[in-house]
């Protein structure tokens, strides 16, 4: 069996679920367990049903994909006629911050691509332009659904995707803010000294962030190191699959040439690594480690010794662990099925690899 077996499997099954409108079921965040609307799913599998559609030329997919992209640029999608609306926790943003916004931009950007609709990047346009930058700090702060600007977004992840993301919107404008996005990372990116990358940006460009970060850093003190060790290991495949994407764009950045990135990369070699994401609620039963794992190796395949047998193990890996071969969809073992089944969609930019199961 080969990997476009199961997101062909993953796809057939999504068709099911679709509802009328064009949106695909909403999760809740995984760990999170925060309630969200239909925008994060129905990006996601917009992107899996083109991969099907690619695969195969079956119209069904390309039917399915359209009605994902009338859902995105409905006014559910954005009721305010700002950002997106992917959240309904109390006391949280709607927008979910950058990273809400950063998947549908991918959703729409790839969208644009393989259907030739010019209105989905000029929509992935407008909300990246919603987002003010700050080139001193190199940071974008969040915008409401309701168009009020907030504060930055602290969370690293969130703020490296969102560059990741806009960076398939070919615009040179957003690229230059990309690139001092990328210039700033040996600021903003801390690791350990085992290249394990800081859940939580602690900027300290201006009063404002230095105060916000000692408030950080007294969260992180009450939470304990070992919540912050299990969060900070869950989340460093999908930190780097955001690294790949911006590597595909900006090869020759300098960025890629530093000891940060080198020794970052390397910690997904060390069998301390292995051992935190085994039982780790933040990776595989949530971000897809395997998955994010297969596809910085093959970005990055330079770097890795035996790069296609890592891939293959790294994807049958997350195959084996979370995969319902009964129900067809990436759903066993996890806190969210109905996220988890949407985030195959990582596993398409992989090449036709071998799973062994």
């Amino acid at each position: 069996m080969n990997l476009y077996d199961i997101i062909l499997q993953s796809a057939s099954s999504a068709l099911e679920l679709q509802r009328d409108d064009g949106s695909m079921p909403p999760g809740w965040n995984g760990p999170y367990h925060q309630q969200e609307t239909p925008v994060r799913n129905t990006a996601h599998w917009l992107i899996t049903f083109l991969k099907a559609y690619e695969i195969t030329e079956d119209r069904k997919y390309k039917d399915a994909a359209k009605k994902c992209v009338e859902y995105l640029l409905s006014n559910e999608a954005r009721p305010m006629n700002a950002t997106f609306w992917h959240r309904k926790a109390e006391k949280k943003d709607k927008c979910n911050g950058l990273i809400g916004q950063a998947w549908t931009i991918e959703a729409l950007s790839i969208a644009e691509e393989k259907l030739g609709l010019k209105e989905c990047k000029e929509i992935a346009e407008e909300i990246f332009f919603l987002h003010p930058f700050n080139e001193k700090c190199g940071l974008w702060k969040r915008v409401d659904i309701d168009g009020k600007i907030l504060d930055f977004d602290y969370v690293f992840n969130h703020q490296l995707w969102f560059a990741a993301s806009a960076s398939m919107i070919e615009n040179r404008e957003i690229d230059d803010s990309i690139n001092v996005f990328m210039d700033k990372l040996t600021e903003n990116m801390r690791t350990d000294e085992t290249g394990l990358i800081h859940h939580f940006l602690l900027p300290d460009c201006n009063t404002k962030t230095k105060i916000y970060s000692f408030l950080i850093n007294v969260y992180l003190l009450k939470k304990g190191k070992k919540f912050n060790q299990i969060l900070q290991e869950g989340y460093q495949a999908f930190n780097f699959y955001a690294l790949a994407l911006l590597k595909k764009k900006f090869p020759f950045h300098s960025f890629w040439d530093t000891n940060l990135f080198t020794s970052s990369l390397n910690h997904i070699t060390l069998q301390s690594y292995y051992k935190y994401l085994e039982n780790n609620r933040y990776g595989s039963p949530y971000n897809p480690a395997g998955f994010e794992n297969a596809f910085a190796i093959h970005v990055f395949s330079d770097k890795f010794e035996e790069s296609e047998s890592l891939i293959s193990e790294w994807a049958s890996w997350q195959i084996k662990k979370h995969f319902d071969f009964e129900e067809k969809m990436m759903k066993k073992n996890t806190e969210d099925p109905v996220t988890l089944s949407a985030r195959i969609y990582e596993a398409t930019r992989l090449p036709d690899i071998p799973i062994k199961i």
